[in-house]
């Protein structure tokens, strides 16, 4: 094991390197040109905007979907020195319609305020980033969760080197909230770090990044005693390279290694020394025996000839890789992508296609693998000038079979999914009144088979859609109208569903485009196996702008579903909002 000096000239090093592109240094005529523009610019300016909103809601006939009341705050602001130095800051905060009744609900809410405000000031290349915050190196690595803390980011235009680094709080420690009676997900203080490391320009360039999450076990007891959860911690390795050949050839490499501690309690492994280099780190990482070590690796190709592009990618993540900044990252899949596309006809046909297979139980230790085979169409055609077909076909085909057969009935599952979607759009019209005309139609099967030994179970799903839609737009009196026609079938096993009704829209402009006022009605016969209903829905609402720092929004909305034969109830729904922001 490396004693702590090494790993410590190791970190130095990683800053040194990130740190070299402040030496850059100007020469004395740029300098001349900064100090002009310094001298001639206003030492202070502020710009942002601030909005509020409130929302009323009723519903009678049924249990309400959503809170009586609730509000919404938002606001940015830009502070600007000298026009050279740029601090941006932001905030955001929403009740949820969330009922506050602690003994000082002010201070409750202040604190989430607090929580949830942050800036990023800059000056040229350096950027600083305080408060609630995110960066984004990777999609294995960390992929833009959010932080409470302190990030950095270095990229001069003219460098060839590109640092960012940031420290902060992910989760707080989280136990039932007691002051609003809400159950939500406890965890453990969690904090991290990481820090990537790019060279090159944007065509031909190589990132490394590494990503620490841990998480304090000192914050709670009671975390592990009351709802059996284990603290955690991660390091994540990664190395991305992008590089064009010849302006024409396109290469991409990815790889992704990670230690994920699921238990920090666990007892030390034995034999720790047979284990990778996560071992030779020190205090950075020490693994235990719930530490698992998994890699993801990623690779494409694509070639660029004239109006035409082939690609070609490939992707293997490990059953059970994992990252704590990357929470949304699919792991146990193996997969083959080929996509073109190419214009033809002086560009007036443009055609795209893709192919591509998925499988899953990438170690045969699961009793059944998935098989997945995509296929897919598009393009569009410009029939005349004002005249434009798009169609696209897409057909998903998923199969799951045992992986070993140990029993006469054993299932083999197949899963079919294909889509067309087609759409006719005509613009026409001079002067005062243009006029749009679109149709389109949508198909979707899904098929579900499932073969047994001895016989053979198909189940179809079938979803249709129709669409007519004719808007005409006056110019002269700022008034813009629009009439659709809509249908729509689902067909499954006991199941049918049908619904079809006209809509409408009318929006006017008034006291010299200051005020906007908007009216949607649509009305839809439903058919639900055999339960009829009849649904009315309506909109009005309007914008108001006495000045360009001033904006006012008003919006009522209502629901009324009447069934008319089979199960279900009645009800009517209402909606309003009121709105104000100011910009400065």
């Amino acid at each position: 094991m490396l004693k702590k000096h090494k790993y410590v000239k190791l970190i130095i090093f990683i800053l040194a390197l990130g740190g070299q592109t402040f030496l850059y240094a100007q020469d004395v005529e740029n300098v001349a040109k900064d100090l002009k523009k310094i001298a001639d610019a206003k030492p202070v300016k502020v710009s942002g905007g601030f909005g509020a909103t409130s929302a009323f809601y009723n519903m009678n006939g049924m249990p309400s979907r959503r809170a009586p009341f609730s509000w919404a705050l938002n606001g940015n602001v830009n502070i600007s020195i000298f026009s050279k130095i740029s601090i941006p800051l932001s905030i955001n905060y929403t009740d949820n319609g969330t009922s506050y009744s602690a003994k000082n609900p002010l201070k409750t809410i202040l604190a989430d305020l607090a929580n949830k405000t942050g800036m990023s000031p800059k000056y040229k290349w350096v950027t600083l980033h305080l408060g609630d915050r995110s960066l984004n190196f990777s999609r294995y690595t960390y992929a833009g969760l959010r932080f409470f803390g302190a990030g950095v980011e270095l990229a001069p235009t003219k460098s060839i080197v590109k640092f960012s680094g940031f420290y902060g709080r992910f989760n707080r420690r989280t136990l039932l909230d007691t002051i609003n009676g809400i159950a939500v997900v406890p965890a453990y203080k969690r904090v991290g770090w990481g820090t990537k490391l790019e060279l090159g320009k944007q065509k031909n360039k190589v990132g490394i990044s590494i990503f620490k999450a841990q998480d304090d076990t000192y914050s709670g007891d009671e975390l592990t005693e009351k709802y059996n959860l284990k603290p955690m911690s991660n390091l994540v390795f990664g190395i991305e390279t992008k590089n064009q050949l010849y302006k024409k050839l396109d290469l991409d490499f990815e790889y992704t290694t990670s230690a994920l501690t699921t238990d920090l309690r666990a007892p030390e492994a034995l034999n720790s020394g047979d284990y990778t280099y996560f071992n030779n780190l020190g205090n950075i990482f020490t693994p235990n025996s719930s530490t698992i070590y998994n890699s993801t690796y990623a690779a494409g190709i694509q070639v660029k000839q004239k109006s035409t592009t082939v690609g070609l990618k490939y992707l293997w993540v490990d059953p059970t890789y994992a990252s704590l900044g990357a929470l949304a990252a699919k792991n146990d899949i193996e997969a083959y992508t080929l996509n073109s596309t190419t214009s033809i006809f002086k560009n007036k046909v443009t055609l795209g296609g893709s192919l591509g297979t998925e499988r899953n139980n990438l170690e045969n230790n699961m009793a059944q693998t998935m098989r997945r085979f995509i296929y897919a169409l598009n393009g569009t055609w410009l029939i005349i000038p004002n005249l434009n077909f798009t169609y696209n076909y897409s057909n998903f085909n998923h199969s799951t079979a045992p992986t070993t057969i140990t029993k006469a009935d054993s299932v083999k599952l197949v899963q079919v999914s294909a889509s067309n979607v087609g759409s006719l759009n005509y613009t026409f019209g001079k002067g005062n009144a243009k006029h749009t005309a679109l149709i389109s139609s949508t198909f979707q099967n899904v098929k579900e088979i499932r073969q047994l030994v001895n016989m053979q179970v198909s189940t179809p799903n079938d979803v249709t859609n129709y669409l007519a839609n004719y808007s005409v737009n006056f110019n002269n009196i700022q008034l813009t109208c629009a009439l659709s026609g809509n249908y729509n079938k689902v067909e499954a096993p006991n199941i049918f569903s049908e619904s079809i009704g006209p809509s409408l829209s009318i929006t006017k402009k008034l006291i010299q485009k200051k005020l906007s006022i908007t009216y949607v009605t649509s009305y839809l016969n439903n058919n639900d196996n055999g339960a009829k209903a009849a649904t009315f829905a309506t909109k009005l609402g309007g914008v108001y702008k006495p000045g360009k720092k001033h904006s006012f929004k008003l919006e009522t909305a209502l629901v009324n579903k009447n069934i008319k034969s089979g199960q279900g109830n009645s009800f009517t729904e209402t909606l309003g909002k009121i709105s104000y922001d100011f910009s400065f």
